[in-house]
């Protein structure tokens, strides 16, 4: 269910994260997702929760408005470490709860509303698309389902569209 390339950080604590609603992850240096993408997060064994990304901040100290400035005025070029090697920079991703997830056989879930908290310091992860796919209740099996990704999506389109033409 979780395997080492799809970590893609860690639950930190702050004043509002984690909670049953919400939490929030410090993203690893080479690891980007995009709003409204579904990570997880274990919270036992055969439970983990599911979320949507709702939004993300950078924080870098070396870009506050006042350094930013005084290089401006100064000319001088930015010279620090980038976020792999920086212990001050680092992306924080804000995700919403929506389902909380027990695994009752090796492809089979049980789907409930979220009654577990995520813990400060859990690995946050990328579901496999099969995992998303059954918890979200859409069609597995890929002669028969639809593509709703953007590039199957669009080429859908294209294809009606150039059907219609032709």
């Amino acid at each position: 269910m979780i395997n080492e390339n799809s970590v893609v950080g860690t639950i930190v604590s702050d004043e509002a994260s984690p909670s049953f609603g919400v939490f929030r992850f410090k993203a690893k240096h080479d690891k980007y997702v995009t709003p409204g993408s579904l990570v997880a997060t274990m919270v036992s064994a055969d439970i983990f929760l599911i979320g949507r990304v709702t939004g993300s901040h950078e924080h870098n100290p070396h870009e506050e408005a006042g350094r930013v400035a005084v290089r401006d005025t100064m000319g001088i070029k930015p010279d620090y470490p980038k976020e792999n090697l920086s212990l001050l920079i680092h992306r924080d991703y804000d995700v919403e709860v929506i389902a909380e997830v027990k695994k009752t056989a090796e492809t089979t879930f049980e789907v409930s509303p979220p009654e577990k908290m995520p813990r400060s310091g859990s690995d946050v992860f990328v579901p496999q698309q099969e995992v998303i796919m059954d918890v979200m209740g859409l069609e597995t099996d890929e002669s028969t389902r639809t593509r709703c990704d953007w590039t199957g999506f669009s080429a859908q389109l294209l294809h009606r569209f150039l059907r219609s033409v032709v």
